[in-house]
């Protein structure tokens, strides 16, 4: 036992006139002979360092859990990309080559509608004959010219992919704002905003252009048109 200073044993003035004998507590900071109210202050202080950690993880939480989603819907924006570019590649070659599309532009761009044009050139025949006698001579030429052709062909090109996409209002945040710049379907820049306390909000997009990283959500199977 601790030798603390004696106090009345029978009459508790006060908390600060209760002290603790045992040995010291390394994991709260008690020690020998502190007082009631210290002991209660370090016991709070611990206490609302573990609630501040607390609040931490689930605020770590919540945000791998919209990168996750993001992240998916990055993947199926992907293999969108890859259905429009190549949908039927007949690809012959090495296991670690990729085939090419002749296609070039910004990821969320449809190739443009192609024109082949052939030109045939005209082609000239002529012939020369010759006769040669004592008294004259006579040429005959033969010129056969054909006409330019050209023939015209506008290949298919089959409508934007779009996806239909879920905006949902702050859910972690209040007092927050979700901010959602996309391409809808027809190919226009819009931009969403949708305040804390406000309702989901279900967009036709090409693209998501930024997203704040808050409240957007890409269903599987949800394609959508103008």
């Amino acid at each position: 036992m601790a030798n603390c200073s004696q106090i009345n044993n029978t009459t508790i003035l006060g908390t600060s006139a209760v002290t603790y004998d045992g040995p010291p507590l390394p994991c709260t900071g008690v020690n020998t002979c502190d007082n009631l109210n210290t002991i209660l202050a370090k016991f709070d202080a611990i206490i609302c360092d573990i609630t501040d950690d607390i609040n931490i993880i689930r605020e770590d939480v919540t945000n791998i859990t919209e990168e996750v989603m993001i992240i998916t819907e990055d993947i199926e924006n992907i293999y969108n990309q890859l259905e429009i570019c190549c949908p039927n590649c007949d690809f012959t070659g090495t296991a670690n080559e990729l085939p090419l599309c002749n296609f070039t532009g910004e990821a969320n761009q449809l190739p443009d509608p192609t024109t082949t044009t052939t030109s045939s050139t005209s082609t000239s025949t002529s012939t020369s004959t010759s006769t040669s006698t004592s008294t004259s001579t006579s040429t005959t030429t033969t010129s056969t010219t054909l006409p330019p052709t050209t023939t015209t062909t506008t290949s298919f090109i089959p409508p934007p992919l779009c996806n239909s996409v879920e905006v949902y209002p702050p859910i972690f945040n209040p007092g927050t704002y979700h901010v959602v710049d996309y391409i809808n379907c027809a190919g226009v820049f819009q931009e969403l905003i949708i305040p804390d306390g406000g309702v989901m909000v279900t967009i036709c997009a090409q693209s998501i252009v930024a997203d704040n990283n808050n409240g957007v959500t890409n269903p599987l199977f949800t394609l959508c048109s103008v």
